[in-house]
């Protein structure tokens, strides 16, 4: 019955996978935080989704969130009941089962839990209890039943359940401030321990329960509390407990230990676990498990830990090394490049240098390899394919480029002002344009000798030492971005024909009271017509002038654009796709669609950087929720009455053929002046450009060599007005 249901789980959840094609999910999962095991499958709860091990063969499945399946990617509690149903328990969107008859998911929404946060979830029998923040549900008989502190349990401010254990008619709730104890028979409240902060607990599966606060083990039967000394652990700090038995271990600080009963006495076993202790952050142990045949899982940082032979061996699953992501750019090999630097530095675990993938693999670049973790931005040459790295490491800050051709890594560190690296864009002319924040702009030219334009400087073309973005202007400018507390300025610099003199640069600037969305800019990008994207607290975009975009997105990071025209913008609230070729501003607030944690498999994080490959697929990094590729939708076509196209259909007919044709050429009325009229296959493939009152003659479509179909044509004018249509090709 076991395997049965394990191969039914597969089955759903590549089903799953299908139904959700447009999406490709990338994610670290070796963060784990909870772990349940039995003879022949180890299940992972992690930062990253769950991770299913077959044991004997070491396949394993990913269960990731999807609309209709698991609701979040950060999973706290799992827990396998004895028929067969997967439960997990998510840090904010509640708890969710998964069996046979597919998922089921339960949070405050629907009624069934006191919170979403999960902390635990424990098991007995077909009784399931979950642990929340905000109270206790108890699972039986397929319905939920709820308890909450000061109704149920006494003393104050106890809302908090960091355990909940069940066995026979008992169920005890483990909270910050004591263990009350319910008796189902009698439908009464007891209290076991008061005055104590619970951090974890479990069932020996017999009679007693084991419970750990900050400075005590306890022992509860149901009617006796009894301490157990914490000889040669009195130091650690445990963070879990398991007990099956009589077998029991504790997770700690230093290390797993387990219970010696003969002698009231703990025995640590850190083997194959030293090197990870000692170099990885304090709490390296999440939590602790001992599955059905008495073997102890650690769920640690780094994956699931098994003791074999009296040496842990960890397990890891498959995938990129992290899930931030600042920044990303796709090289001329298509592979893709996760900066996953934080700005001013952050924790440890966060910054994983740079994360490589070539389609098949995940490959982790850092330290000695480059300098510092901390790569902030990343950049591929137009002109060499190079890959430039900044790193924002105040110290240990450096500028690194990559060549491809021979697989070498360069440093220039020694040239720059400072140690932090902001921001990279190259020019179509190779120049390399970078941030040092507090430094001003560095532009590298092609003897490789750099000029700096510093606040304070003569002649001040930059007036600001904070760059936080630089990205391409009109007509071959570069636009240049500040940190919101500096200037708070936009800047343009047109480079004159001598590199290394300022003298014939041409400079000016703006403010947000020139008309953009005010605060840090964080990314600019130009698209084909020509009109400047800035990305700061919202969206503007810049036609030679300012317009703020009307749509609730909040603080944005990353703007990039497709070859329909859609702006795909990237922040704080989610993925946004704002469509359509022209500058009609007044329209976007009422033509974008919304990505997020909703509607989507996206995490409730920020969407920090955005980067299509050579296919048109969006890859997208988020702050702390993983990597995506979306595959986006071919555009809606909308109209618009004022561009007209005749005859159409077009009967294309050659004179030799003897027959009259009404028309050498297909005509377009009803345009404005300045007009341009671009004609494009349904794949998106640009056919011709014609200007205001050009026709798009027979004899351009023999030299074309155009065939039967439906051809797209896109009208815009100077004044932003745009138009789409369809013209039908006969042949």
């Amino acid at each position: 019955m076991k395997l049965k249901l394990i191969s039914v789980l597969f089955v759903i959840l590549l089903c799953a996978s299908a139904s959700a094609s447009l999406w490709e999910v990338h994610l670290k999962s070796n963060d784990v935080k909870a772990i349940w095991a039995d003879t022949s499958y180890v299940y992972w709860g992690s930062t990253g989704g769950v991770v299913i091990r077959d044991l004997s063969s070491g396949m394993e499945q990913k269960i990731v969130k999807e609309i209709g399946g698991l609701t979040s990617n950060q999973v706290v509690a799992i827990m396998k009941e004895g028929e067969g149903r997967l439960w997990i328990g998510t840090k904010k969107r509640g708890v969710c089962s998964l069996d046979e008859g597919g998922w089921k998911n339960y949070s405050t929404n629907t009624l069934e839990l006191p919170s979403d946060q999960v902390t635990h979830i424990a098991g007995y029998g077909d009784l399931v209890c979950v642990a929340t923040t905000g109270g206790v549900s108890l699972f039986e008989g397929g319905e939920f039943r709820k308890f909450f502190v000061g109704d149920d349990w006494s003393g104050s401010e106890c809302s908090q359940v960091n355990c909940a254990l069940i066995s026979g008619q008992r169920m005890i709730v483990g909270t910050d401030c004591g263990v009350f104890e319910y008796r189902f028979d009698l439908d009464m409240w007891k209290d076991v321990i008061t005055g104590k902060a619970i951090i974890d607990g479990d069932f020996d599966g017999k009679s007693l329960f084991w419970l750990i606060t900050s400075d005590s083990i306890y022992t509860y039967d149901g009617a006796d509390v009894q301490v157990i000394p914490k000889t040669f652990i009195k130091h650690d700090d445990i963070v879990g407990i398991a007990a099956s038995d009589t077998i029991v271990w504790v997770a700690t600080s230093n290390g797993p230990s387990k219970y010696d009963f003969a002698n009231s006495y703990w025995v640590r076993n850190r083997n194959g676990l030293e090197d990870y202790l000692r170099n990885s952050s304090p709490i390296f142990i999440s939590s602790i498990f001992i599955s059905s045949n008495g073997t102890p899982w650690l769920a640690t940082k780094l994956g699931a830990a098994e003791l074999v032979d009296s040496t842990w061996t960890l397990l890891q699953s498959a995938g990129p090394a992290g899930n931030y992501v600042e920044d990303i750019a796709i090289d001329w090999q298509d592979r893709l490049w996760c900066a996953t630097g934080t700005r001013g530095g952050g924790a440890g675990d966060v910054m994983r240098g740079v994360l490589r993938y070539d389609g098949s693999n995940w490959e982790q670049i850092g330290p000695p390899t480059i300098r510092d973790n901390n790569v902030y931005c990343v950049e591929v040459s137009p002109v060499d394919g190079s890959v430039w790295l900044g790193i924002w490491s105040v110290g240990n800050g450096d500028l690194i480029r990559y060549d491809p051709s021979n697989d070498e890594w360069y440093s220039y560190q020694d040239a720059l002002a400072s140690r932090v690296v902001s921001d990279i864009y190259i020019d179509n002319d190779g120049h390399v344009i970078f941030g040092e924040y507090l430094h001003g702009l560095a532009v590298m030219c092609d003897d490789g000798n750099i000029i700096r334009y510093v606040k304070g400087e003569e002649p001040e073309c930059i007036r600001t030492e904070c760059v936080t973005a630089i990205g391409p202007g009109r007509d071959g400018s570069i636009m240049v971005g500040d940190f919101r507390l500096c200037e708070g300025e936009v800047y343009n610099l047109e480079l004159g024909a001598d590199c290394l003199s300022k003298g014939d640069d041409v400079c000016r600037h703006w403010s947000a009271g020139d008309g953009f969305v005010g605060g840090s800019v964080n990314d600019i990008e130009l698209d084909p017509y020509g009109i400047v994207w800035l990305a700061t607290g919202g969206l503007s975009a810049y036609d030679g002038s300012w317009h703020a975009i009307d749509t609730p997105m909040g603080l944005v990071w990353d703007i990039e654009v497709d070859k329909w025209g859609t702006k795909w913008v990237a922040s704080d609230v989610g993925l946004w796709a704002l469509h359509g070729f022209g500058t009609r501003w007044d329209d976007f607030a009422n033509s974008y669609e919304l990505y997020d944690s909703y509607n989507s498999p996206l995490p409730d994080a920020p969407i920090k950087a955005l980067a299509f490959d050579a296919d048109g697929d969006l890859w997208i990094g988020t702050g702390g929720g993983g990597i995506y590729r979306f595959t986006p939708p071919k555009p809606v076509i909308r109209t618009r009455s004022w561009v007209d196209a005749y005859p159409n259909p077009f009967e294309f007919v050659c004179p030799h053929e003897g027959r009259i044709h009404e028309a050498d050429c297909i005509a377009f009325t009803g345009y404005k002046p300045g007009t341009e009229i671009s004609i494009y296959t349904l794949t998106g493939e640009l056919v011709v450009k014609l200007e205001a009152g050009e026709c798009w003659s027979r004899d351009q479509m023999i030299e074309q060599d155009i065939t039967s179909g439906i051809y797209i044509y896109h009208a815009f004018a100077q004044d932003g007005s745009e138009f789409v249509g369809r013209i039908a090709i006969i042949r």
